[in-house]
């Protein structure tokens, strides 16, 4: 008898901690999400100073899968075998219609290009696309795939997180919430990366850039809300949808390389989001 009251004793924390994270899984899903992240970016960029380059890929790798990573464990331990397995199944959830594979590979594509193409002097500027540039654009996308952050991130922030935001807070607070996180998740990388995303030095040389980051990036949720709701669920379309940005953000300098890290482009670019993301929210309510 004493032996089974001390067993008992022995598991009731670890007990305990499964039920809170039973009561709330949100908040231990983001508390998972960020602390993976930022002390494996604290690690490699502020006490080993490893490089953020695409030439050292392992690095970039590990600092992208924490969402991933944190949803797997809390589907665990929420709902399960079951769970895992119908989280899995909506990465190969392709049977979405051929017009959401349009939008997404094409449609933000020529978003992303439109404010480029608005910069004064920019039509002058713009270079016709060799024959080269269609397998280098499907091999630049084939490596934002894997290497790039939509397979670490999106079975997090749309398999997991929004579904529960949207239950929670609706569809447009749950999306704005989730893209306010989306954002603050990157901040390791503009305090401790020198010119990431095109920020300066100092507080206001990195927050204002951050702000603007984080802003984007609650447009950018916007649309993946839109595009994820409507494809019932499909972590597939959300992973592509993220490749497509990651890709034509790479690759706009080839074809416009007099723009690339203009203030005035970078300005547009956040405009059209916002303009699209307020469009979106108005047509959809």
């Amino acid at each position: 008898m004493e032996l089974s009251t001390t067993r008992g004793q022995s598991m009731g924390p670890s007990n305990r901690l499964v039920q809170l994270m039973r009561q709330h899984p949100l908040l231990f899903y983001f508390v998972i999400a960020f602390g993976l992240t930022w002390a494996y970016e604290l690690l490699v960029f502020g006490v080993l100073h490893i490089p953020f380059s695409s030439s050292v890929l392992w690095p970039l790798l590990l600092t992208l899968i924490g969402p991933t990573l944190a949803a797997f464990l809390m589907t665990a331990v929420t709902q399960g075998r079951a769970g895992i397995m119908l989280l899995l199944r909506r990465y190969v959830l392709w049977r979405v219609g051929i017009p959401w594979y349009l939008v997404v590979l094409l449609g933000v594509p020529a978003l992303l290009l439109l404010p480029a193409l608005v910069q004064p002097g920019a039509l002058s500027a713009f270079r016709l696309p060799g024959l080269s540039f269609l397998p280098t654009y499907l091999f630049a996308y084939l490596l934002n795939l894997v290497f790039g952050g939509p397979l670490g991130e999106e079975p997090g922030w749309r398999g997991f997180a929004l579904p529960r935001l949207e239950q929670r807070s609706g569809p447009l607070v749950g999306t704005l919430l989730l893209g306010v996180l989306w954002g603050l998740w990157h901040l390791p990388v503009f305090l401790l990366v020198p010119g990431y995303s095109g920020d300066g030095t100092g507080f206001v040389g990195i927050l204002i850039p951050f702000v603007a980051f984080v802003i984007l990036v609650m447009a950018y949720a916007v649309i993946f809300t839109w595009v994820f709701n409507q494809t019932r669920g499909s972590i597939l379309l959300a992973i592509l949808l993220h490749a497509s940005i990651n890709t034509v953000q790479d690759m706009l300098p080839s074809l416009l390389p007099s723009l690339k890290g203009t203030p005035l482009f970078g300005l547009s670019t956040l405009l059209v989001w916002i303009v699209v993301a307020v469009l979106l929210i108005a047509a959809t309510r």
